[in-house]
């Protein structure tokens, strides 16, 4: 879906700037990677607003893409899974409750963050590996950072992150 909407607008584009240099591949690419990061977030606020739940869900989106953007993580083969998945993850995580354990959840990213973010096993990065050290330490930290925010929702949204970067067997290796 989210592909063949990208399709659609780069054949569009394509055909009405005629002075571009962009290929049409690059240009579909380009815009199904805008889509599906626009439309899960768009459609992630419009359910939190009918929830009543702006405010959680704008921390809780903000907190995991952070988290995700340290330490890598599981990408979906189709865009559309990856949307859904993103959607319901994100929605999910400020109408939980959690009963102030954040203490548990925090550790448990933690081992999970030490475990298997970013490692020297990942096959597709133009990373170096000093570069993700580097990022795995400051995902440490800012899981650290919540022991004195002492926030629930913050440590789910890290925990769920980091069940994302668990490497297992059969499983498609790429994380960005």
């Amino acid at each position: 879906m989210i592909d063949r909407l990208g399709d659609a607008f780069a054949r569009l584009i394509y055909h009405y700037d005629r002075g571009s240099n962009a290929r049409l591949d690059e240009l579909t690419y380009g815009i199904a990677h805008a889509l599906n990061t626009f439309i899960p977030a768009v459609l992630t606020i419009m359910i939190a607003g009918i929830l009543d739940r702006i405010t959680e869900t704008l921390i809780g989106m903000i907190a995991f893409a952070l988290f995700r953007s340290l330490t890598g993580g599981y990408h979906f083969r189709n865009p559309t899974t990856c949307t859904f998945a993103t959607i319901v993850i994100l929605t999910m995580l400020p109408i939980l409750r959690y009963d102030q354990c954040y203490f548990i959840y925090n550790a448990l990213a933690i081992l999970l963050t030490i475990s298997f973010a970013r490692c020297e096993k990942m096959e597709h990065t133009n990373l170096q590996y000093k570069n993700k050290s580097l990022l795995t330490m400051i995902a440490i930290l800012t899981v650290h950072l919540n022991y004195v925010i002492g926030s629930d929702l913050l440590s789910v949204a890290f925990l769920v992150q980091s069940v994302t970067i668990i490497h297992l067997p059969g499983r498609r290796k790429i994380y960005a």
